[in-house]
């Protein structure tokens, strides 16, 4: 009976710590790990840094109000200085502000997309529940129900500027721990994963 037990006691922790199983942690893993490389909690601007702003045209630039909005919050600096633009009618050159990231800026940068800032670590805070894992066009998937919890949020989140210009941090703050979202999973030979975009 004993050598029963000691052989059948390592199978049991095997199946349990085995990635591949539908089960709560496994499935917080692979949301988790998808939330942080696709930049869930962060902001962007459209073009990359150093960023310039004609000085005449900053009214109608949609960066603009986002770049100062950054700038106060000591994520940026700018500096104007005059500057040979490409332009369709040539090189002319513009009086411009020049925007760019600054040291306490550098430390909010994403790893995965450029002129994006994070403000903040987000989590899966619970697993509600799962559908059934199913064949799928050979794919074994899941749909998971969760909700998220934000970790450390940068104090340049709560800005009221930022807020007002960047209104997605309003709403991932205020739905933490409290919005229901879905997410597919698809069964690959490593563990559960965020299958990537068929089409």
């Amino acid at each position: 009976m004993r050598k029963l037990i000691i052989l059948v006691f390592p199978l049991v922790l095997v199946s349990c710590s085995n990635s591949k199983t539908p089960n709560a942690k496994n499935f917080q893993e692979a949301i988790n790990n998808d939330l942080m490389q696709n930049n869930f909690a962060c902001i962007s601007i459209f073009n990359n840094f150093p960023v310039s702003v004609i000085i005449a045209n900053q009214s109608s630039d949609p960066d603009y109000p986002k770049l100062e909005a950054l700038k106060k919050v000591g994520l940026v600096s700018s500096t104007d200085i005059e500057k040979k633009m490409d332009t369709y009618y040539g090189h002319p050159i513009f009086k411009v502000h020049s925007y760019d990231v600054t040291p306490e800026g550098k430390k909010f940068l994403s790893t995965t997309l450029a002129n994006t800032f994070c403000y903040a670590e987000p989590q899966v805070a619970k697993i509600i529940n799962w559908t059934e894992p199913s064949a799928d066009l050979g794919e074994t998937l899941t749909n998971v129900t969760y909700t998220y919890q934000l970790k450390n949020i940068a104090s340049w989140a709560n800005d009221p500027t930022m807020r007002d210009i960047f209104p997605k941090i309003v709403q991932l703050v205020e739905n933490a721990d409290k919005e229901q979202r879905n997410q597919d999973l698809t069964l690959t030979n490593t563990g559960w994963k965020v299958p990537h975009q068929r089409f």
